[in-house]
């Protein structure tokens, strides 16, 4: 037996075998322990012919046609070689331990060989054998049934014909159904949606009707998801109230609506607000125009942006008391890629889990009170030490080392030690400086800057003393 291939098959991993029979001249393939279809070399044509079995029941024509290819590649003069070669090896061990000491290879190695060859001769004698029988059966048969095909035959050409003609009417129809599909927004599946996870990783196995070879989410308006979704032998159809839908795009360019429900805890129109951290760090407090199950607290929320584009974003759970969820863009054609570390807010792999989505909206929401019109990630990421309205002593650092009039006199370590004696003698926590109080800092620096620079003075590149 030689292994060919892993196939995944209705989402289950199955190995791929071929062995050769006893005869030498005919092959069978297995699907895990089971076989599913044979090969004689003898007997021209196609290199595999599936078998009637249950393990083949679900297969896909797609599946039965990737196995095609892979079984078309075989050499089977070499795989016949090698498989013969492994089956002698393996009859010379067994004669080896049946015969035991006193027995030389050479001889060992000659009776395998005649073992295996009378073997194979019986078995040739007995397909022979069999191959005759059934020649002789059919012959008996045969003028008896010539009229019975004739007419089967002209039945089943007339049946194909019908069929067809359906078929061709069908896919004509969903080619038009596919064509006037107008897609809104994409998001490509390999995208990074948090610290560890793409979107395709987070969606596939958590939506039942989700394509292995999908390569984009999709946004489309619902009406145009029902009508793809219509029963080609029914007047029904499986409706979505909301604006918008979500679908995928695979590997041909087939659109499929997913099969996902519209969170039914804030409505199909909802009109609960939450905090909706953008791409570029800012943070809105709005409402969305639908929003979807993906599994558990998950969800997927759609908006109209700016200039009419739709926004869309995913949110990793909800809080624990509120049922409020914190969602994050995902980036699309429209938006820039986003930093690591406005990605990465309220990380659903830390240890503190959903609580640190219970802390990020406790936090946007006391700082919403007080700026609801200046909000960024570091106002709504659960982290106390963080927040748009202080600076850290060395973002202070970097902001008054980029001043022009302040950089064209005193150098990086000069200003560094300014605003070190700034802080002390104001007693100021150097985590948490206000906006006014740098602002009051910089007209220092820049006072003594330029004192320093009427005196004809250049510390730029000077002592800090």
């Amino acid at each position: 037996m030689k292994y060919l291939s892993k196939m995944l098959i209705n989402n289950q991993e199955k190995s791929l075998y071929v062995c050769l029979n006893e005869n030498g001249n005919t092959f069978n393939y297995y699907l895990d322990n089971k076989i599913i279809g044979a090969y004689t070399t003898t007997v021209p044509g196609e290199k595999i012919i599936f078998k009637e079995s249950e393990e083949l029941a679900d297969i896909s024509e797609d599946i039965k046609e990737e196995i095609r290819n892979k079984v078309n590649e075989i050499d089977f003069k070499e795989l016949r070689e090698e498989l013969l070669e492994y089956r002698k090896k393996n009859k010379i061990n067994e004669l080896a331990h049946v015969l035991g000491e006193g027995y030389e290879n050479e001889d060992i190695t000659r009776i395998a060989e005649v073992e295996l060859e009378e073997q194979s001769i019986e078995d040739e004698e007995e397909q022979e054998q069999i191959e005759e029988n059934e020649e002789s059966q059919e012959q008996e048969s045969d003028e008896e049934k010539i009229e019975d095909d004739k007419e089967s035959q002209e039945k089943l050409e007339e049946d194909l014909e019908n069929q067809e003609e359906i078929e061709d009417e069908d896919n004509t129809k969903e080619t038009t159904r596919q064509k006037n599909v107008v897609i809104k927004q994409e998001i490509k599946l390999n995208s990074k949606v948090n610290e560890i996870k793409t979107l395709g990783q987070i969606l596939r196995g958590k939506i039942s009707n989700f394509p292995l070879d999908a390569k984009k989410l999709v946004v489309i308006e619902s009406s145009k998801k029902n009508r793809l979704l219509q029963d080609k032998n029914s007047k029904s159809s499986n409706i979505d109230s909301a604006r918008y839908s979500l679908a995928v795009v695979d590997s041909k360019g087939i659109i499929t609506p997913l099969n996902i429900e519209v969170d039914e805890t804030v409505g199909t129109n909802p009109t609960q607000e939450n905090y909706q951290l953008k791409g570029n760090g800012e943070v809105e407090k709005e409402d969305v125009l639908c929003r979807y199950k993906i599994a558990g607290n998950e969800t997927i929320s759609i908006k109209n942006g700016q200039y009419g584009e739709i926004e869309v974003f995913y949110s990793p759970g909800k809080t624990r008391s509120g049922n409020k969820s914190f969602d994050k863009q995902l980036e699309t054609n429209n938006v820039w890629p986003i930093k690591t570390q406005i990605r990465d807010t309220v990380g659903e792999y830390n240890t503190e889990g959903n609580r640190q989505i219970d802390r990020a909206v406790k936090e946007a929401d006391e700082h919403f009170k007080e700026h609801p019109e200046n909000m960024d990630y570091r106002d709504a990421d659960g982290i106390e030490e963080t927040s748009s309205c202080y600076l850290s002593k060395e973002q202070c650092i970097e902001i008054l080392s980029e001043v022009e009039e302040i950089s064209d006199v005193y150098n990086r370590a000069y200003v560094t030690n300014m605003l070190e004696k700034y802080i002390e003698k104001n007693k100021i926590d150097e985590n948490h400086i206000t906006q006014e109080e740098l602002e009051k800092i910089q007209k220092e620096i820049e006072e003594e800057a330029e004192r320093e620079h009427d005196m004809g003075l250049d510390l730029s590149h000077g002592d800090v003393s």
